[in-house]
Formats: C-alpha cells, sequence, structure tokens
C-alpha cells in the first residue's frame, strides 16, 4: 500500500494519526493530499514527525550531502525493505528520510488543504552544536533556530466548508 494512493474512500475518517513515519516518505505532498481525502470535513491529522538523521549519533550529518548522494546512500520502505528487517538486525544500512525542516512541513500541509491548528517543536538541539557552514545548500541557508529542531508535532485540521480559513471560530473543536 502506498501513502500516496490510500484504498479508502473520501472522507472515511475523523482522525489520521503517526508517529515518527511522514519523514520517511518520498512524496509529501502526495501523502497528505491523500490524508486530506480521507479526512471528513474538520477531520483532524495529528502528526509527530522526527526531523533527524536515523543512522548517526550526529542528528544533523544527513543535510552534508546533496540530494544525489543521500539518495544513493538510502534504501525506502517497500524497496524489498520492511521495518521486520530493520528490528532483527537483516538491514544496517542507511535508511530513507525526506529530510524536510518545519517550516518545509507547514508549507506541505498547508499546500495540501490543511489548516493548521499546532505545530510545536517536541525536541530541540542545542544551538550552539548547530553548524550550518557544513552543510550542502539548501540547508546551509537555513537559520540556526529552524536546524535545531529536531521533532515537532502537527496538528491540522481539513476544512468544514471550502472557504473555511480557521479563522472564523466556527468549528465544534475548542481551540485551548
Amino acid at each position: 500500500m502506498s501513502s500516496e494512493s490510500l484504498p479508502f474512500s473520501d472522507g472515511d475518517f475523523d482522525l489520521v494519526y503517526s508517529i515518527a513515519a511522514l519523514e520517511h516518505v518520498p512524496d509529501p505532498g502526495g501523502t497528505l493530499a491523500e490524508v486530506m481525502r480521507v479526512l471528513r470535513p474538520g477531520g483532524l491529522a495529528v502528526h509527530e514527525i522526527d526531523l533527524k538523521h536515523h543512522g548517526s549519533a550526529d542528528p544533523l550529518k544527513f543535510l552534508e550531502w546533496d540530494d544525489s548522494e543521500w539518495n544513493a546512500r538510502t534504501r525506502r520502505y517497500g524497496e524489498n525493505l520492511r521495518l521486520d528487517a530493520i528490528l532483527d538486525g537483516r538491514y544496517s544500512g542507511e535508511v530513507f528520510c525526506n529530510r524536510l525542516r518545519q517550516s518545509d512541513w507547514a508549507a506541505q500541509f498547508t499546500h495540501a488543504g490543511l489548516i493548521i491548528e499546532a505545530l510545536e517543536p517536541v525536541i530541540l538541539l542545542n544551538s550552539e552544536l548547530v553548524r550550518p557552514e557544513r552543510f550542502v545548500v539548501p540547508f546551509r541557508a537555513l537559520a540556526i533556530e529552524e536546524l535545531r529542531v529536531l521533532t515537532i508535532r502537527v496538528v491540522a485540521r481539513r476544512p468544514w466548508l471550502s472557504n473555511d480559513t480557521g479563522n472564523e471560530g466556527t468549528t465544534p473543536y475548542q481551540k485551548r
């Protein structure tokens, strides 16, 4: 099953939830479009996204390689790679992560038509440990405050109506 083509009908779910999964999808826009499609109007998408390099003690190491080198180093789930092979030690190589940062994810959710109710950093790296000069473009140009975010939590909502921007306060969900 592909996250870009889910086997569910439009509006089947009140909630779509994931932890440490979205960083592994090669087409985040396609995946979030599917999240939008399968949510009922007003439905929530809650995702915790791990922005760290999974294969190194250095959580930002994977920002040192350009896309072609990174893609050559990694393997994607579904390319004869399953989670059980990683957990039982049969596979010990690099697992693909899309390397999007917090602002990229905000843009992806918004572009998919979802209204972001909350987007918060969950884990932050000490700013003194972030050295952007070692990263390739485009990561080198990012602010330290953006680079130090290692995990985020996003709560987003499918609009109730096509003109719902999330600013009217007309949803039955109470913002806290």
